[in-house]
């Protein structure tokens, strides 16, 4: 009877033990739980405190890209009135007159300012700076691709194919391309049969690809292939196919027939100022065509039926950046007496790439 009585003592006491170390297990596991459970939610609450800073800088960098955007507005509508050659002695004194001045004289005009923990960067590039791709003929097709490094055995079926797409019928030139061989591609579609829209629509015709319009390699696959340094930096679908002086670059003069290397040094050269004396405040930028000719006397006289220099058709690149974040608006616009029109908007924090 003793030993049963002690027996079952020590069964209670087991139980017991057993008891207490279950509800240890489990205060464990709730414990573990309410551990996971919190750093889940503190995990929770990090990353979207970081969403909502983002979403902040995000924001405050968008109205930065936009203010840059009624910035070129305010200036194209001021340059309008301003007489860079005569100016009003009442607004030569003010902080915008020399902006206003070089938009006037369409150069490039490029303006960064810091607004508090932000920056903002606007570029203004007179469109006319380019050739008019829809403007092209054959001889400056020809120009255009030994500029970009195009190897010439393409040349004649690259420029064949081109005029094919824009020119409004059906029949083919040699090497060139119609509706039979677009429509028997895998993913088949008609020849446009008018002007471009974009440059990037270059892409659609036969034997244009990327490298040839953006650069790289001309073939892809080759080890050791050529490389090219494009074509679409020069070109635009807007404008009436005169080149800008003042704003062109030595890539696009080079593609004016009747340009030499020595004639495109010497422009680039007098509209940088390197022939003005150093405390002179004339404007090295040309003022017409018979400014041209008379700074520039070895320029060949059958240029003057391709150049220009005035602009009223701007690209416009406006960059809005806060905490390391970034907001673009690229756009076309076209200047008119207060203010201007816009032709074209890419809007967005990344974007394909504008040429």
């Amino acid at each position: 009877m003793t030993n049963r009585m002690h027996s079952d003592s020590w069964t209670g006491s087991d139980r017991s033990q057993r008891e207490a170390g279950s509800a240890l297990v489990v205060a464990l596991w709730v414990i573990a739980l309410l551990s996971l459970l919190i750093s889940a939610f503190a995990v929770d609450m990090h990353l979207e405190a970081r969403i909502t800073s983002y979403q902040k800088k995000r924001l405050k960098s968008e109205y930065l890209a936009r203010a840059g955007i009624e910035r070129v507005e305010w200036l194209i509508a001021k340059s309008q009135d301003v007489n860079p050659k005569e100016p009003d002695y009442e607004v030569i004194s003010e902080s915008w007159f020399p902006r206003a001045a070089q938009l006037k004289q369409a150069s490039t005009l490029v303006i960064h300012e810091e607004l508090g923990e932000g920056e903002m960067e606007i570029s203004i590039k007179p469109e006319p700076a380019r050739r008019n791709v829809n403007q092209l003929s054959a001889n400056d097709w020809r120009k255009v691709l030994e500029v970009g490094d195009i190897p010439e055995e393409m040349w004649d079926d690259l420029i064949a194919s081109v005029l094919d797409w824009m020119d409004g019928n059906n029949d083919k030139q040699d090497g060139g391309a119609e509706n039979d061989y677009y429509e028997s591609l895998e993913e088949p579609y008609k020849t446009k049969n008018g002007p471009l829209d974009t440059v990037e629509e270059l892409l659609l015709v036969k034997g244009f690809t990327r490298s040839i319009l953006f650069g790289g390699p001309i073939d892809p696959d080759a080890e050791e292939g050529l490389n090219v340094s494009g074509i679409a930096d020069m070109l635009t679908v807007f404008g009436d196919g005169k080149v800008n002086v003042n704003a062109a670059p030595h890539r696009v003069l080079m593609t004016l027939e009747g340009m030499t290397e020595v004639s495109a040094d010497d422009l680039l050269a007098e509209r940088s100022g390197e022939y003005l004396e150093d405390d002179s405040d004339e404007s090295p930028f040309f003022e017409n065509m018979s400014d041209v000719f008379e700074r520039v006397p070895g320029l060949a006289q059958q240029l003057s039926a391709v150049l220009t220099t005035v602009s009223q058709i701007y690209r416009v690149s406006s960059k809005g950046n806060w905490g390391e974040v970034d907001h673009r608006i690229s756009c076309i616009v076209q200047a008119r007496p207060k203010g201007m029109r816009v032709i074209r908007w890419l809007e967005g924090d990344e974007f394909s790439r504008e040429q």
